[in-house]
């Protein structure tokens, strides 16, 4: 049995229970030292128990948990406000239009280059043609004077006649138009523009085609 030892003080608190347990331990010690030589092990389980009932009824300070409020997204408003700009939908709309009149601009002038180098060809031709009549004049040789005079005034007309300024073909002017019209009402979606797009690209393909075989022929 242990001897129980009567709090002096009248005052109740935690500081005289916590002190009233460390002298209820140390006694109960100072009883076993003796005994525990001959069962060493019941001493130690008791002196376990002994230990953690003096632990837990010691006062534990306990904090409160901290809450951290951050407000860091970003707010709905700005976020729609930023969506419906109508800026977004203007800049590709003067992209698409920029794109294409490039993309024109561009064949014509490799149109036109293409026809210059066969002008310069054709002239450089007559001009070694002519060189060479003057050493050796004939019938045969006035006959080539006059076919390359005519190749070289068939592509002097057909540079001139490239250098005037065109309309757009009803076929192109009208899927380039389908194309600004799709993008328009689907200013949210302009994937849904493809049909429009394939449709455009295909007059386009026939513009150059048409271009070449003239160029050609």
């Amino acid at each position: 049995m242990y001897s129980v030892y009567t709090v002096p003080s009248p005052l109740p608190g935690i500081f005289h229970f916590s002190k009233c347990a460390a002298a209820i331990e140390g006694r109960w010690i100072e009883r076993n030292t003796n005994a525990g030589a001959s069962n060493p092990r019941i001493t130690a389980a008791q002196l376990t128990r002994a230990t953690m009932g003096s632990s837990s009824s010691k006062p534990s300070g306990s904090s409160a948990p901290q809450v951290w409020n951050s407000s860091t997204s970003v707010s709905h408003d700005l976020s729609s406000a930023l969506q419906s700009s109508p800026e977004s939908d203007t800049s590709r709309q003067q992209a698409i239009e920029l794109e294409i009149q490039t993309r024109v601009a561009a064949e014509l002038k490799r149109l036109r280059d293409e026809e210059a180098a066969a002008l310069k060809e054709a002239q450089q031709k007559l001009s070694e043609q002519s060189s060479s009549d003057s050493t050796q004049p004939g019938k045969e040789s006035k006959v080539t004077r006059q076919s390359v005079s005519k190749e070289v005034e068939a592509l002097r007309a057909k540079l001139q006649e490239r250098r005037k300024v065109r309309e757009l073909p009803e076929g192109v002017e009208t899927a380039r138009n389908e194309v600004v019209r799709c993008l328009r009402e689907n200013d949210r979606r302009p994937l849904d523009c493809w049909k429009e797009v394939e449709a455009f690209k295909e007059e386009v393909r026939r513009l150059e085609k048409g271009w070449v075989d003239k160029v050609v022929s």
